[in-house]
């Protein structure tokens, strides 16, 4: 694909307006049960719960500062919110102010307002702001920025006070989309699911939204749908009836290697006889089975817990296997019963965690029992690994 720039195209634009979706979605996860929230019906993105409404102004900033003391995106956003308070559209004791943008920025004046949480200090941060704007000395307003500015100021002093008083700057800690990640890390959802989870989200919110407004509706989205969905979607795949495999490498080289060393697992095929390529073959379930079980537990795909009912589970069979298998062919050789019970365990399945595993790994969390010697093949394996 070409790489040279279109003149129409305005990357800039689209971030902008992609972001009130993604900022959207992200207030959907916290947002309280009950609440509605909005897209470019009272502000960008507006929250209505409990008889309150909260107004976010959304600003990408890729290279710009838009909250810079004379930012005209800034003055823009402070002008509209004083055109409702003068026209009495909004009823301050309900409603609070936010400014979002992209990266993490700051401005003299707009920090201002953003910490002042009392009648004086609103006071104090509007005159800091005027001595920015106009003090002596200072060059005049650019004429696109001075009709917004002259909106806010001319507003009733009060009623600025209680705008300054209600007012947050709210800045992405990253990004728009790993502050999402971040979101839901404490959410019970696999860390390897949540990539998943977040892009379907991101696409419902932004199809449902695109639904309404097709349709001459505005675009309001409750709380409670959302999750809603959240919940059924998490369900179907952090809850998949297979277990991922793992990227592992493991090489010929690795399993020879291995199967060389004094292992107990690799002590316990050897008295009973197999094969060379046997050994090599349990000795790769063994590695695979132990990688697999760290990065699932790494991941969350699998808890710890269920690993513990699986070897309990296996420990049943293999005692059940054992004594059929003494019982059924008493008359045999000793190594030859121990082979009979290793092929019998290696061909058996069990689930974990109510998902069907890798064929590698119930074989290779026998194998890692009988290097714990918690079971083992040769009827007398006990004795002779004694020391």
């Amino acid at each position: 694909m070409a790489s040279k720039k279109v003149a129409h195209t305005a990357p800039d634009q689209y971030l902008g307006y992609g972001l009130q979706a993604t900022h959207l979605t992200a207030r959907l996860f916290d947002a309280e049960p009950g609440s509605f929230w909005a897209l470019e019906v009272f502000d960008d993105v507006a929250e209505q719960a409990s008889g309150n409404v909260k107004l976010v102004q959304t600003k990408s900033a890729r290279g710009n500062n838009p909250v810079a003391n004379r930012a005209l995106a800034m003055w823009k956003t402070f002008g509209i919110w004083a055109s409702q308070l003068g026209d009495g559209g909004l009823d301050l004791s309900k409603t609070c102010f936010e400014l979002y943008v992209s990266r993490n920025v700051s401005g003299d004046i707009v920090d201002a307002f953003s910490s002042a949480s009392t009648s004086v200090e609103a006071a104090s941060a509007l005159l800091t702001a005027k001595t920015i704007l106009f003090g002596s000395g200072v060059e005049p307003l650019p004429a696109s920025l001075a009709p917004h500015v002259k909106t806010f100021f001319d507003t009733p002093h009060q009623k600025l006070e209680e705008l300054v008083r209600n007012f947050t700057l709210v800045c992405a800690t990253d990004s728009p989309h790993k502050d999402l990640e971040k979101i839901i890390e404490p959410h019970p959802v696999s860390a390897s699911k949540r990539g998943v989870v977040l892009d379907h989200m991101c696409g419902w919110v932004k199809r449902r939204v695109e639904e309404l407004m097709e349709t001459n509706q505005p675009a309001i989205v409750a709380r409670d749908d959302f999750h809603t969905v959240y919940t059924a979607f998490c369900r179907l795949v952090d809850r998949s009836q297979i277990l991922p495999s793992i990227k592992y490498n493991l090489t010929r080289d690795e399993i020879e290697n291995t199967s060389k060393q004094a292992k107990p697992f690799i002590k316990q095929m050897l008295l009973i006889d197999l094969a060379e390529d046997q050994i090599l073959a349990g000795t790769a379930d063994y590695l695979l089975a132990s990688a697999s079980r760290a990065a699932w537990s790494a991941s969350g795909d699998v808890d710890e817990e269920s690993f513990t009912e699986l070897e309990k589970a296996l420990q049943r069979a293999w005692t059940n296997q054992s004594a059929m298998s003494k019982l059924e062919f008493a008359d045999r050789k000793a190594n030859d019963l121990g082979r009979l019970i290793y092929f019998k365990c290696m061909s058996h399945r069990l689930p974990l965690q109510a998902m069907e595993a890798p064929e590698y790994f119930v074989p290779g969390c026998y194998q890692q029992m009988a290097d714990n010697l918690t079971l083992g093949w040769h009827p007398s394996y006990t004795t002779m690994l004694a020391g």
